[in-house]
């Protein structure tokens, strides 16, 4: 529903992990204080999907208070 990281978020954070790690980055890296777009192509563990709006009525009805609800009628219809 709500997605995170966006790629330019991502790389950024990538870059900003390997810079508190010490290690070694490329000059392009320094410059642009971010990983570059190869980076993230090879990269296949990481599914980055570009955000969508999410629907008034989504982000309504997904709240704590309605997750609740849900939870104490699914483990009644458990037991």
């Amino acid at each position: 529903m709500h997605y995170g990281l966006t790629p330019k978020d991502t790389r950024k954070f990538a870059y900003e992990f390997a810079v508190v790690k010490n290690k070694t980055v490329p000059e392009n890296w320094s410059v642009n204080k971010c990983t570059s777009y190869d980076w993230l192509k090879r990269q296949p563990q990481l599914t980055l999907q570009q955000p969508e709006s999410t629907s008034l009525g989504c982000s309504t009805g997904f709240n704590k208070t309605t997750v609740q609800e849900f939870l104490i009628t699914s483990k009644q219809d458990i037991m």
